[in-house]
């Protein structure tokens, strides 16, 4: 019995390093094998570049791209309403806050007399230079008469009478060029007064501070209601609905050129956008910001947002000319993303590194090239 145990222990130390031999590979003795023979006839993908379609789905930054001061154009006074506040959103032509225009007012009235009165200057003016009309008519008709007397008789006194004469008309010569003088001065002057005039009427619609487009006022007012406000002064920092941007963050920024037309979804509702990654230059460019921050703009009326919040954005991204294979093309081998490459006759197990995936396919950011032929699990 022990000589027959004896056997079996020897049989088995036989035939165990031919059963070991046969999880080994060929070429590398003493490795497992980590990929199957490839067999002829087998499904395979061969990679090419492609697109690839995504949605992207974050909390989105809102920024504003620019920002505008509200004031009073031209006007000062004493404000005596105060419509809206920091964070209203406000249409375009919407009052947000007014002058007392009392003072002006009486100004207007003051201009009315005084257009009054230069009407009777105009009218002076007018008289005056129809006498020196007739002056000058009467003076040339005397010099006329005199010299044909004298002609006709040269006594002394006929030559008295001839420079008398000429001294008057010489004298309606110049008052008339004189009184051409003061029809010029006065229509410059005149002229004058009327813009005043114009700008002075104006300056009553200006007293109302107007939302120059739809957008959010950003800042509570610099004034309160009863103080004086100078013209030019900031009273309201705006953001224009148009200059509304959302900072999303994703590495695949640079696929959104600028002016990409896109449309992006908040809460909800679909909006038409224009997307970008910020580039050296830029209004909204910083020397610190990362290249994967991307923009988008509103094309047409956009959603009211406040500078400073959150949203949450979906939009869609077209990935070309990358690499993307059938996600049945991919396994996991000892926790390590892998493809089978064939090469000649044989298929080679490869890591790769994946991005996106989108349907059936997946995007390959590194372990291939354009060419590949790779295996269909």
């Amino acid at each position: 019995m022990k000589n027959r145990i004896y056997g079996y222990i020897a049989i088995l130390f036989i035939i165990a390093p031919l059963i070991c031999s046969c999880g080994q590979s060929a070429e590398n003795p003493g490795t497992t094998a980590s990929a199957p023979a490839y067999t002829a006839g087998a499904r395979t993908f061969t990679v090419a570049k492609t697109e690839i379609s995504y949605t992207l789905s974050q909390t989105a930054n809102v920024r504003a791209r620019l920002v505008d001061s509200l004031y009073f154009d031209g006007v000062s006074g004493a404000i005596s309403d105060i419509y809206s506040s920091a964070y209203d959103f406000v249409k375009k032509g919407d009052v947000i806050a007014e002058l007392d225009p009392s003072e002006i007012q009486k100004n207007i009235a003051v201009s009315d007399i005084q257009k009054n009165i230069w009407s009777v200057k105009d009218q002076q003016q007018t008289l005056d230079e129809k006498n020196a009309d007739l002056t000058l008519t009467s003076a040339k008709s005397a010099y006329d008469a005199a010299a044909n007397a004298y002609d006709i008789s040269p006594t002394a006194a006929n030559k008295s009478a001839l420079d008398a004469a000429d001294i008057q008309y010489q004298y309606a010569q110049l008052n008339k060029q004189l009184i051409g003088y003061n029809r010029d001065l006065f229509n410059i002057n005149y002229q004058d007064f009327l813009d005043s005039d114009e700008r002075l009427r104006e300056s009553v619609a200006n007293c109302k501070m107007t939302a120059p487009d739809d957008g959010v006022l950003i800042s509570f007012p610099a004034l309160d209601t009863g103080e004086y406000a100078d013209a030019g002064v900031p009273i309201f920092q705006f953001v224009s609905m148009s200059n509304i941007l959302l900072m999303l963050v994703t590495d695949d920024a640079v696929y959104l050129k600028r002016e990409s037309d896109i449309t992006v979804t908040i809460n909800g509702v679909s909006y038409a956008a224009s997307g970008y990654a910020p580039q050296r230059g830029d209004a909204v460019w910083a020397s610190d910001m990362p290249s994967n921050q991307l923009y988008l703009t509103f094309a047409g009326d956009a959603p009211q947002i406040i500078p400073g919040s959150s949203v949450t954005a979906t939009i869609s991204i077209d990935k070309t000319g990358i690499l993307a294979i059938p996600k049945n093309c991919v396994k996991n081998t000892n926790g390590v993303t892998t493809v089978d490459v064939v090469t000649g006759g044989d298929s080679t197990n490869v890591p790769v590194k994946l991005g996106i995936m989108s349907g059936q396919y997946v995007e390959v950011l590194s372990g291939l090239n354009e060419g590949d032929t790779i295996l269909i699990q």
